[in-house]
């Protein structure tokens, strides 16, 4: 829980000096900064392990293949193009 209020702590940090540095992006209230840092850090949440599966590497997506080879042949991978 403590690391979970240190992150929501440090990302509301980094949207205030962005708001200070950055011309056309305001605070107006305390709240309003935590809000966001809380709304930034719940789309965080979700859209990581999205973005996670689909960047694993070539082996770990050959292991979700029907019939895939222990080695890397793109001619025998269900993912190939067969011409």
């Amino acid at each position: 829980m403590v690391e979970i209020i240190f992150i929501w702590i440090v990302t509301a940090l980094g949207l205030w000096i962005t708001a200070k540095t950055v011309k056309g992006i305001e605070v107006k209230s305390t709240g309003g900064l935590f809000l966001a840092a809380l709304v930034l850090g719940l789309v965080n949440s979700f859209i990581r392990p999205v973005l996670l599966f689909f960047t694993m590497p070539n082996a770990d997506l050959r292991t979700l293949c029907p019939g895939h080879k222990r080695t890397y042949d793109p001619a025998n991978c269900c993912h190939s193009a067969r011409l």
